[in-house]
């Protein structure tokens, strides 16, 4: 429209369409990876601009979405979800049965913030190939696996059972119960 984009915000609002059209106009397969800044040149120059923004798109999802396509895009927030599900299955369901039930709770919490920060600052960094997001799942992943172990493994150790006819009538004491004043 010949109005001269100079803002961050102008520009940010710009490159957003920018990369919403290129997503529409490539949905499967996308313009490529890493090839955003060519592609949204080509966009600028088709629709009477000088040039592009040169700019990436400084939003991770349609990072994704124009340059790998929709289906790619719809993988990447199911890493997310499922790494968000996985630490809620911690918080749910193992950390109550865990020992160290607070320590467990408390790291859950903390890589579920950690979760939501990546997922929000996302929308305004270009970090979709980054290697934060398969940090964040392996380190999901791996912590679900070792608290679901070590609650098996704690469900496992249990008191010995008497084995012999003879155990069975020894009185046990408490193991509250003070100890027997000596003599």
């Amino acid at each position: 429209d010949g109005k001269k984009i100079t803002t961050d915000e102008e520009i940010r609002t710009f490159l957003l369409k920018q990369s919403l059209t290129l997503t529409i106009r490539n949905p499967i397969f996308g313009v490529g990876m890493g090839n955003f800044i060519h592609a949204e040149d080509g966009l600028a120059k088709s629709s009477g601009m000088l040039h592009g923004a040169a700019h990436e798109t400084h939003n991770m999802y349609t990072q994704v979405s124009s340059e790998l396509g929709i289906p790619a895009l719809l993988m990447y927030v199911a890493i997310i979800v499922v790494t968000w599900r996985l630490l809620t299955k911690v918080e749910r369901h193992w950390a109550p049965l865990h020992p160290h039930r607070l320590q467990i709770e408390q790291l859950a919490f903390w890589l579920k913030a950690s979760c939501v920060a990546f997922a929000a600052a996302g929308t305004f960094l270009s970090v979709g190939y980054s290697d934060l997001l398969p940090v964040l799942a392996a380190v999901a992943a791996g912590f679900e696996s070792a608290a679901a172990g070590e609650v098996r493994v704690a469900a496992r150790v249990q008191p010995p059972r008497p084995t012999t006819p003879v155990r069975r009538f020894i009185k046990r004491r408490p193991a509250f119960a003070p100890l027997p004043a000596r003599s």
